[in-house]
């Protein structure tokens, strides 16, 4: 394997586990707002 391909690998490979994380904390805000009340009002104040 070329140089190139095993930066792109390496590469691919970092940004998959970055997209994972992105993914893995939406989904657990995502349930923290929508199982509980007093969170959500909370981030709707901070956000006004």
């Amino acid at each position: 394997m070329g140089q190139r391909a095993s930066l792109q690998l390496a590469f691919d490979q970092m940004a998959a586990e970055k997209i994972q994380r992105i993914v893995e904390t939406s989904l657990g805000l995502y349930k923290r707002t929508t199982g509980d009340d007093a969170f959500r009002e909370a981030i709707k104040d901070f956000l006004l």
